[in-house]
């Protein structure tokens, strides 16, 4: 029943697969051609220098760059018209003020802000519905990925489409002091950087042969169900100090100290998800739990730095340098968080999995991944329910 109910699924996706045109050495019937693969880069740039009078300078600089490529075999992908198409675009802004008091202070003010947007989709945009297949998906973001064993491999990528928006801010103030044989600097610096992702899939169907393929009955199955998307806040504040002392005009020493703290990251609609071990569930950071894991705020890290001028002739100079320096963590540590129940289903059948209704077949009763509405509202597979002050909205996706 199943397979005959699947039939006319297979038979509206023929029309994709080009017939052979080449026959092997043992007179297999093969297609052999080719897919286009391009890579296009635009670049350009700007940069402003100004001088305000003798005491005051200003610097601006503005870059970017757009690219876009064609990957026509991602995951394998055996015939022309699928594959994936990447396109990421890069910006960088940064300005520099320099302001001189007098003959031995100086301050200088930066700003920087780097922005990186980019996404890889299925080159096919095409709604699996259309084909009747029945793999969750109703909209026009590809094809599930269909790998027929030894033969033919076709649609997706199943884990497509996928991208992320980084987005970078820091805001520096340096003091510079110098008189005699010593010159001091201190100062402090934000950073604030802004990682937003999106995610969905349309899943891989696994067919054991050609057979099994125009049946339309699969071996395995495999989705995750749910656009997962998240914006994780990051920031983190550091103050810092730094003495250059000429004891002589053979020896010198740097002593310096810097603290950071490195602010514990969020997610604006609450969607990190996390496993609680004392009442053994998932809960929700923001909702249910505090934070994610505890501030990083106690990050001192002196600097201690020699230089002797054996001979004073600056021929053999002897160094030594000590520092200790924290590496401040990246969103990744947390970001698939995000991607946990009740955001997501993932889902991994095997077993005779009919093409045609594979989510019916495969899906336990009352499974259903939930949704926060992102900035901008829901997309058209949302739901919603009036929001509960406070908290994130958690609706079914249907």
């Amino acid at each position: 029943m199943h397979r005959a109910a699947s039939i006319p699924a297979v038979r509206r996706l023929m029309p994709l697969i080009p017939r052979a045109n080449y026959f092997d050495a043992d007179g297999t019937p093969r297609f052999v051609g080719s897919a286009p693969a391009v890579a296009d880069m635009d670049r350009w740039t700007i940069d402003l220098r100004h001088n305000a009078g003798s005491r005051d300078r200003f610097q601006a600089f503005y870059g970017s760059q757009h690219r876009q490529s064609v990957e026509p075999g991602a995951q394998g992908n055996s015939i022309p018209g699928f594959g994936s198409v990447f396109h990421p675009s890069t910006s960088l802004l940064t300005i520099n003020a320099t302001h001189i008091f007098g003959g031995a202070t100086l301050n200088e003010a930066r700003f920087g802000r780097t922005r990186h947007v980019g996404g890889t989709f299925p080159a096919a945009l095409l709604n699996p519905t259309e084909f009747s297949i029945g793999n969750g998906v109703t909209r026009a973001i590809g094809l599930p990925q269909m790998i027929v064993a030894g033969d033919l491999n076709f649609g997706g990528p199943g884990t497509l489409p996928q991208g992320r928006t980084d987005t970078s801010y820091v805001g520096v103030d340096t003091f510079s002091y110098a008189r005699g044989r010593q010159s001091l600097k201190l100062g402090g610096e934000y950073r604030h950087f802004v990682n937003e992702n999106f995610a969905e899939g349309t899943g891989v169907f696994n067919f054991p042969s050609m057979e099994a393929f125009l049946t339309g009955t699969a071996n395995a199955f495999a989705i995750t169900l749910g656009e997962r998307r998240s914006v994780i806040d990051q920031r983190a504040i550091a103050l810092f100090v730094q003495d250059h002392i000429a004891i002589s005009d053979a020896f010198t020493v740097e002593l310096g100290m810097r603290y950071e703290w490195h602010v514990t990251p969020t997610e604006r609609n609450d969607r990190f998800v996390v496993f609680d071990a004392r009442s053994v569930s998932l809960v929700r950071v923001g909702v249910d739990a505090g934070k994610i894991y505890q501030q990083n705020n106690r990050n001192v890290e002196p600097r201690l730095g020699v230089a002797w001028n054996l001979a004073r002739d600056g021929r053999t100079v002897l160094r030594a340098a000590y520092g200790r320096a924290v590496d401040e963590p990246g969103t990744t540590a947390v970001r698939d968080t995000a991607d946990n129940p009740p955001f997501a289903a993932p889902i991994i059948a095997a077993g005779s999995i009919p093409l045609v209704s594979a989510i019916a077949t495969t899906r336990p009763a009352g499974l259903a991944p939930a949704t926060a509405d992102p900035p901008g509202g829901c997309r058209a597979v949302c739901k919603s329910t009036p929001r509960t002050p406070g908290r994130g909205r958690s609706t079914p996706t249907r």
